[in-house]
Order: C-alpha cells, then sequence, then structure tokens
C-alpha cells in the first residue's frame, strides 16, 4: 500500500474509533517497530543497572512552525523556547542532548495547519529533514494533540498541546525511539484478560508496554495523578503518574523508566547517523542591551531599531517587547538570528518595555537581559499620506515568492516591509531591479519619498 493511502486510511480508521472525542496522542507503532521492541525487551534484566551513566548523545531537531496561507497563528515562541528548554532536561538521564540543527523553519499552509491527512502525507514529504529528528507545530485537529506516524517518521504537535508545562513533545519523541503508551493494548478497548498487565507484574514481558519497571495502566484516557484499578485477577492497584508514556496530567509527568530508556538508547544506535557525536554545547550569557538606550524617548513606532552585544556561543537571540513588563501578551515575540532587529510597533505614545535572550542550538533556557524601557510615539514627521494611484502601481501582486517586485515612480525611495504580525522583514531601496520576499504570506508595505508616505498590502504566493 503507497504511504498516502496509508496514512488517509489510518487517519480516518482513527477519527471512528476515537469516539468524536479528542485523544492527547494517536501514536500506534507498527509491527516492525512493536517486533524490533518486544524482542529487545526480552534481553533486558531487571532491576537495570547501568542506565545512570548512558553516554551522552546530541541528536538534531528540525522544528516546523506551520501557519495559516497567510502567514499567521504560528506556534508562540515563548511557548517554544520554554518547551525546549524542558525538553533537554527531561531527557538528559537517557543520555540524550537535542540541540537545534538550522533555524526555525516557518510553513504557510492552513490545510497542513489544520492537519489535513492528505496534506501531511504530500508535503511532509517534502519538507522533512532527513538528517534529523522533525517536530511540526501545527495549529489544531479534531483528532489528537500530538502524534508519532512511523511510516513518516515525524512527530506532528498540536499548538494548545504545547503550551504551559507541556509533556506532548517528550511523549511523541518518547514513541519517536521505540516506546509504546504504558497502557499499550487499551488504546481502543479492553483486552482479552490473558492480554492485561496484572498488578504484580507477573506478566509484564508479554502483556501491556513489555516494560517491567512500569506499573500496570489501563487508561487510555486523560486522568489526573492518582487512580484506583483493579486487574484481571481482582486486584487493586494504581498506575504510576509520573512517566512521560501515559495519558496522566502534564503536571504530574518527570520521567522515563530505566528500561524506557535503555530501549531509546537501542532504538537509537539503529538510527545511523542521527546522533552527531561533534557537537558542542554552549551556554552564552545573558546579552547586554545597546539600543534604544534606556528611558529614550526619541523613538517613532513606525519604525523602531533593537541591538545588543553578541553572546559568545549564541546562535539567535529572542527579543520581546511588550507594554507595562506584561510578557503575557507581547508586541513583538520573535527568534532573531542576528544582534539587531527593525520593526514597526502597531501604536505609538505608550512606554515600551523590551529585553532580548541568547539561545544556544542546545539550550534555551538561558536568562532574559535586564529590562529596558523607551517611549515611542506617533509619527509626527509630517509625512502626508498618498494614493497608490499618483505614486504608481507596485506589481506583480500577488507575486510569486522570490520574484522580482517593482515600483517604477518610486526609485530610490525607501521600502519598509512588515509581516502580517507587524515584524519588520526588511529596509530596502527601491531600484529598477526591484526587491523580492521569499516566503508566502501577507505583508505591509511602506513607501516613503520625501515627505509623502504610501502603505500597500502585498500577497505573496507559491
Amino acid at each position: 500500500m503507497k504511504t498516502g493511502k496509508f496514512i488517509l486510511l489510518f487517519h480516518l480508521l482513527l477519527c471512528m474509533r476515537l469516539y468524536a472525542q479528542l485523544r492527547p496522542c494517536a501514536t500506534v507503532l507498527n509491527n516492525e517497530q512493536q517486533a524490533w521492541l518486544r524482542q529487545f525487551q526480552q534481553t533486558l534484566t531487571y532491576p537495570i543497572t547501568g542506565h545512570s551513566s548512558f553516554s551522552k548523545k546530541y541528536i538534531p531537531l528540525t522544528i516546523h512552525l506551520v501557519g495559516s496561507d497567510k502567514g499567521t497563528d504560528f506556534y508562540n515562541l515563548s511557548y517554544l523556547a520554554d518547551n525546549l528548554c524542558r525538553l533537554n532536561k527531561d531527557f538528559a538521564a537517557t543520555g540524550f542532548c537535542f540541540y537545534i540543527k538550522d533555524s526555525i523553519r516557518y510553513i504557510n499552509n492552513s490545510k497542513l495547519y489544520n492537519t489535513l491527512p492528505e496534506e501531511i502525507d504530500t508535503v511532509t514529504q517534502q519538507l522533512k529533514d532527513p538528517g534529523a529528528v522533525n517536530i511540526f507545530f501545527a495549529g489544531s485537529s479534531s483528532a489528537y494533540g500530538g502524534i508519532y506516524i512511523p511510516e513518516l517518521d515525524v512527530v506532528y504537535v498540536i499548538n494548545s498541546f504545547a503550551k504551559l508545562n507541556p509533556t506532548t513533545c517528550q511523549h511523541e519523541l518518547g514513541h519517536f525511539f521505540g516506546l509504546p503508551h504504558t497502557f499499550n493494548g487499551w488504546e481502543y478497548g479492553v483486552p482479552p484478560p490473558e492480554q492485561q498487565e496484572r498488578a504484580d507484574g507477573s506478566n509484564c514481558l508479554t502483556a501491556g508496554d513489555g516494560f517491567c519497571d512500569t506499573r500496570a495502566d489501563y487508561l487510555a484516557r486523560g486522568w489526573y495523578c492518582t487512580a484506583w484499578l483493579t486487574d484481571s485477577t481482582g486486584t487493586a492497584f494504581t498506575p504510576d503518574s509520573s512517566l512521560f508514556m501515559n495519558y496522566a496530567d502534564n503536571t504530574c509527568k518527570n520521567r522515563f523508566s530505566p528500561a524506557q530508556m535503555a530501549a531509546m538508547q537501542a532504538n537509537l544506535s539503529q538510527r545511523a547517523g542521527l546522533a552527531n557525536q561533534a557537537f558542542i554545547e554552549t551556554y552564552p550569557d545573558k546579552p547586554v542591551l545597546i539600543y534604544p538606550p534606556p528611558s529614550d524617548s526619541s523613538q517613532t513606532a513606525e519604525r523602531v531599531t533593537f541591538s545588543w552585544k553578541r553572546s559568545p556561543g549564541a546562535f539567535a537571540w529572542h527579543l520581546q517587547v511588550t507594554r507595562s513588563n506584561y510578557w503575557g501578551v507581547s508586541e513583538i515575540n520573535t527568534f532573531i538570528y542576528d544582534t539587531f532587529y527593525i520593526s514597526a510597533l502597531r501604536e505609538g505614545d505608550y512606554l515600551f518595555d523590551w529585553r532580548v535572550k541568547a539561545l544556544s542550538r542546545n539550550s534555551f533556557c538561558g536568562e532574559f537581559s535586564e529590562v529596558s524601557h523607551f517611549y515611542a510615539k506617533n509619527d509626527i514627521s509630517g509625512h502626508s499620506e498618498i494614493s497608490p494611484e499618483k505614486f504608481g502601481d507596485m506589481y506583480p501582486n500577488p507575486v510569486k515568492a522570490r520574484e522580482q517586485i517593482r515600483i517604477p515612480h518610486a526609485l530610490g525611495s525607501e521600502v519598509i516591509i512588515t509581516d502580517a504580525w507587524g515584524r519588520s522583514i526588511g529596509v530596502k531601496k527601491v531600484t529598477a531591479e526591484g526587491f523580492r520576499i521569499d516566503q508566502p504570506g501577507m505583508y505591509m508595505v511602506k513607501v516613503t519619498s520625501g515627505n509623502q508616505r504610501m502603505v500597500l498590502k502585498l500577497i505573496v504566493v507559491e
């Protein structure tokens, strides 16, 4: 069966079996993965020893943020930074250290954002990085909060399941490295009594998840940190809510069992070339802010330049700008791959706060800089707004990504381009050759010539 047909059939069967209820995870390991795991589990001797001295393995991550066709609704970068910070802490005992291989990738695709099965199948094959673990953060699903898709070997995480105190990525990466659910066999109903793991662990190698250091678990639904169940012999027991591979509340979970960690190490060893032992960890210091200087009042909201000192070992910086020191709602919240950024603010005549965190490829856990303040006023330069007809057309519009855009009657003028979030993606001079935008989306193009100004909407398509 072709991959596309399999994925579509998989999702259709899944939705039918979910009884219209959203599940935290929709992963089912394929037959080959389950067979490998069962064989490996027969080699384990309990109690597991040596897991505390696993050699460190450096594993590349490629992060894909999926938004709408218009380039909006991406996963919040503050949540992403917190998620990546916690990820390495939670996998440390396993010996895994994840690192960001390249820049964060943005995908403007509403169908993929809504996790349509046929779109996942076709687009994922084109976009996945074969030399890394691929995690796609998407916007919505009617069936699951996260999924590892064995046939594509990628992870999809729904944004709402990866917000505050998340463990969805830990859970799905556990699947990526070969782990089943702790309640394996109970996903879609009650298995026969002989296939139910008993509370005393007497059939732990042949029932449930096959690990003898994880307790029996029958809860294929969300639950809080304590639950009482009865096994097939009538013995009462409580499942272990601390394990990442169950469906307990995020606040309960904090570990993999020693046997689970040994299985993930063994699984990684089967993935030739995935671990990169040449990687060098870095932990950059918190940045020092340069501009705007503290309490500056010379800024205009239509164009603010931010700059800070370079932090050795950093590959990117997390810039946040907000009002009244409230970071839950940011005017600017973005990753920058340089030490300056130019952007427009939506409104002026406010006091703004800003801060920056240095990010290394392996650590998103650094401290933000000291908070600085500046006042941005509305534009009082005397610019007069003029109509596009008087300034001349901008064409083509819509335009294909990477195709030249021209404004013939504005040669020599300055152009500030902002995306749908108000983030500046460039400041350019209009030339006869034009300029281009590489990513599809909706943009505002602000053209200034002398004391005249024009604002145009530009649509960039694939």
